[in-house]
């Protein structure tokens, strides 16, 4: 990364959004559904959304283990105001600080900022932003631009209507002093005020915006240290390492999964056998019965071949016999034998 100066901030509850967007649960329910069945339901979804295929379940309960609110379950306040805080830390408070850190790390100037100035808490008009959901999203967007000092027709359709006070004004004009200074100087201390400390990779350091006095527009903020860092930590570390950690525990699915992979696995072994077996069978029967008459044709021609051998020796030795003669042989025998009775008579 090149050493850029970098202006970085969000919303105290910026994941509000995720209540916000879903109709079903502020204009038919008035946000009843958000409860601990909800909480539970929406981090199993988290995990699906981010393709954690291991230890999926493991991970969604240390989340709903994390955000649940352990003196009463069953507070409906806390319950909406800890999701709230889920939904912030997931998607804002730990990327942004990621890449602070990160920015910092790599040699940038990095300044930080968390706006609590809450519009809901100046005017009961905010009907739709109920106070557990703490400061709206979009609010730092607010002050940037002067909405307060914007006529009614040019303001979005939720903002419309409201009267805004010299408390709203003076906040905007002095967030937005923080944006063009930074601009102009890349630095968004004020002209006689050093007290906004850079971010550093060791100490986070961050202003905290929150105007509640007239006298607060000389300074941008109060400083502190490490913002929700042990949540922030619980999101950058213990979460991927539980997300990569070998277990040997499954959930039901995978369980009957698996099972059917044994299963599996057995029937094709034993038709493996068999099939080995049926080929060893084929392979002695049929050499049972060829190889047999191949030793019959082997004796048969053996046993010729000694008749021939004993056909010759005998006709070298002068006593064949008239069996193993030939016809013509015994024809011509026979006349001579024929001849020598007439003669003696």
């Amino acid at each position: 990364m090149s050493p850029v100066p970098l202006l970085i901030g969000m919303n105290a509850q910026d994941g509000s959004e995720v209540v916000l967007e879903d109709r079903r649960l502020g204009e038919f329910s008035q946000f009843n559904d958000v409860d601990h069945e909800y909480l539970k339901s929406y981090a199993l979804e988290y995990c699906y959304r981010h393709n954690y295929s291991m230890n999926r379940e493991a991970t969604a309960d240390a989340i709903v283990s994390k955000y649940t609110f352990w003196p009463d379950r069953a507070a409906v306040w806390a319950i909406k105001e800890n999701f709230i805080q889920f939904a912030t830390d997931a998607y804002y408070t730990a990327p942004m600080q990621l890449s602070a850190h990160l920015h910092s790390a790599s040699g940038s100037r990095v300044f930080q900022y968390v706006n609590n100035y809450n519009f809901s808490k100046q005017h009961p008009d905010l009907s739709f932003i109920p106070d557990w959901m703490g400061v709206c999203r979009d609010c730092d967007l607010y002050l940037m631009f002067g909405y307060p000092f914007l006529p009614d027709e040019l303001r979005p359709l939720g903002l419309r209507g409201i009267n805004f006070t010299d408390m709203d004004r003076n906040a905007s004009r002095t967030f937005s002093n923080i944006v063009r200074r930074f601009t102009y100087y890349q630095n968004p201390n004020f002209l006689y005020d050093g007290s906004w400390v850079a971010y550093e990779p060791r100490r986070h350091w961050y202003m905290n915006f929150n105007y509640s006095h007239e006298e607060d527009w000389k300074v941008p903020g109060t400083i502190a240290r490490d913002y929700r860092y042990q949540d922030v930590a619980f999101w950058n570390e213990y979460i991927p390492a539980l997300v990569n950690y070998m277990t040997t525990t499954f959930s039901p699915e995978n369980v009957a999964y698996r099972r059917e992979i044994i299963v599996y696995r057995w029937i094709t072994g034993v038709n493996a056998i068999i099939i080995i077996l049926l080929v060893v069978l084929a392979g002695a029967f049929g050499y049972m019965v060829f190889g047999h008459k191949e030793e019959e044709n082997a004796e048969y021609k053996g046993e010729s071949h000694q008749l021939v051998d004993f056909g010759i020796r005998s006709v070298s030795d002068g006593t064949v016999s008239s069996r193993t003669r030939s016809p013509h042989s015994r024809i011509r025998g026979g006349g001579t034998q024929y001849l020598e009775r007439e003669s003696n008579i």
